[in-house]
């Protein structure tokens, strides 16, 4: 791989995004991969190209020697079966993927900086300040829509924004337009870059871990618009497991999550077996009672279980009242890019009138729940200052309205007691929204693209339809029994089909965050090769070469069930 010439370094220093902006832009100090792993990892495959092969991407997008690790475990299992595997990095993460992709597995890595031309600029730059001219007053709203070669690249810059501030909150004052020029610069930069990545590599298949932030999301639309299968592996709730999800620009905007219509269809015709309401049961009690969920997240480490009656005391609850519980998204968690949202203007703009819309019902207990994946990413930010979504409701309001109880992510009492206190919850689009339904609970939705219209969530078709029902939640009923078979079955195949299990694989380590998470063979293979021979990690394979369908869906754990 060739090394920048000095003028594409500059030109990369002029329009890196600050390792401020977050976690998927920290340039980490990585040197050799340890012995022990290549020893264990190194195939002595050639990377020549023979005519007729496919060929994957790896896109290599975070400095996490997990990431790196499970890529290179992707690339052994796609090789197996004939594929030729490349891998392509940005600067920030160059070291990493030489180190473990080049070194280790013998992948032929790409610079994504080396796709960038000069020629680009000119033309970025004049559309830049004929945005700006033509906006001297901009919203939230308006650069959401701002759009280049058809990809929106306002929308993804923004969600790119907002990680650069902990409070997740995006003011528009010289210091944040100046960044957001850079942003969008390099965004657009690399919208060319990507077509270029695609246009010379030629593959088959991309495979990355993140697709939605700056750096990242122009790969993934260079592919779907060119009919490039993309899948997204992500963590998920179960230990040890990724979730797959395939994507044209048919499902672009649907949550890694979320189940297909197709999918969907198939379990729909499946017998109702009350089985699956006590295995989800059992799923939910492990996962919060146990903390088994997102443990590398730590967002239910050191809590407790709490009753019904303690728990409307500790709160000051009146208990002559019905309960309602916003369940807020983080601010900054670039959850832009998913379906359809009510609010244009971000979670920000959807919490400040949802709290305005619930004071207008003094009929019910309202309560705000701070989401608790606050704690461990400002922990790993290093703020100490109050959550973006205290502040959002302070700017609007002056102070939190008396009528608001609100639950601090530190908050000692597990998730799960609070659902014994919910009458209704309130989401855009959050995972309590596939939860709460479950035990008959209605939740109001404020946005699609990972559960809405599957016949066991409260849509509005428009903002003023949801807030509409907020005021008046308390004539919305508990769900009848039809819907809520539906619920679980749904939560069901979320939580338990869609995981793609590898334990019998690897097995992941915790580190102080999630920064510093790590692998380790669970079996007693001696190589990489004979790992990926496990039937779980077949199955992984088998879904990545097969480009009909759309989620990995594990039909044998509903066979059990």
């Amino acid at each position: 791989m060739r090394i920048l010439p000095p003028s594409l370094r500059r030109l990369y220093v002029a329009t890196r995004i600050s390792p401020r902006v977050g976690h998927a832009f920290i340039t980490g100090r990585h040197e050799a991969a340890p012995p022990a792993y290549a020893r264990f990892a190194s195939q002595g495959h050639s990377p020549d190209i023979e005519p007729g092969q496919k060929v994957a991407l790896l896109a290599s997008f975070m400095p996490i020697k997990f990431n790196a690790k499970i890529e290179g475990a992707l690339a052994a299992g796609l090789r197996e079966r004939g594929w030729r595997v490349e891998a392509l990095a940005p600067l920030a993460t160059l070291r990493l993927a030489r180190a473990y992709h080049r070194d280790v597995h013998g992948l032929r890595v790409h610079s994504y900086e080396d796709f960038i031309e000069f020629a680009d600029l000119a033309t970025i730059d004049d559309q830049i300040d004929a945005w700006f001219t033509a906006y001297p007053n901009l919203t939230f709203a308006t650069v959401r829509g701002w759009r280049y070669r058809e990809i929106p690249v306002g929308l993804h810059t923004l969600a790119t924004l907002s990680l650069s501030n902990p409070q997740g909150r995006v003011s528009f004052d010289a210091d944040t337009r100046w960044r957001l020029r850079r942003i969008l610069r390099r965004s657009m930069l690399l919208v060319e870059a990507a077509r270029r990545v695609v246009a010379t590599v030629k593959p088959d298949l991309i495979l990355a871990n993140e697709k939605g932030l700056v750096s990242s999301c122009e790969l993934f639309y260079a592919a779907t618009r060119a009919g490039v299968d993309f899948v997204q592996w992500v963590s998920c709730q179960e230990p040890n497991s990724t979730m797959l999800k395939r994507y044209a620009t048919d499902n672009e905007r649907d949550h890694p999550f979320s189940i297909s219509n197709a999918t969907w269809s198939r379990l729909r015709e499946l017998e109702w077996r009350e089985s699956y309401r006590e295995n989800l049961q059992h799923l939910v009690d492990r996962g919060y009672k146990e903390g088994a969920w997102f443990r590398y997240k730590r967002l239910t480490e050191n809590q407790r279980q709490s009753d019904r009656t303690e728990l409307m005391r500790r709160l000051q609850l009146d208990t002559a009242k019905p309960t309602a519980i916003i369940y807020s998204h983080i601010l900054n968690d670039a959850n832009l890019f998913y379906g359809e949202d009510l609010f244009q203007g971000g979670y920000e703009e959807w919490l400040v009138n949802t709290v305005r819309a619930a004071a207008a019902n003094p009929r019910v207990n309202w309560i705000l729940k701070v989401h608790p994946a606050n704690r461990g990413r400002n922990r790993m930010l290093g703020y100490t200052g109050e959550f973006g979504e205290i502040l959002a409701i302070k700017a609007a309001f002056g102070s939190i309205p008396d009528f608001l109880k609100v639950v601090y992510p530190d908050d000692e009492v597990s998730p799960l007691s609070y659902f014994g206190i919910t009458d209704w919850g309130v989401t855009v689009r959050g995972t309590i929204g596939m939860e709460l339904p479950c035990f008959g609970i209605p939740v109001l939705t404020a946005g699609t693209g990972r559960y809405s219209h599957r016949g066991f969530t409260e849509d509005s078709a428009t903002a003023d339809e949801y807030l509409e029902r907020l005021r008046t939640v308390d004539g919305i009923p508990r769900l009848q029994e039809s819907r809520v078979r539906l619920a679980v079955l749904h939560a069901f195949a979320v939580f338990r089909g869609r995981p793609a299990r590898y334990d019998q694989v690897f097995i992941e380590t915790e580190g102080a965050n999630m920064l510093e998470r790590d692998l380790q063979c669970s079996t007693a293979a001696a190589t990489l090769h004979d790992a990926i021979a496990v039937l779980q990690w077949t199955k992984i394979i088998d879904f990545l070469t097969a480009r009909e369908t759309k989620d990995f869906f594990d039909a044998s754990e509903f066979s059990g069930a």
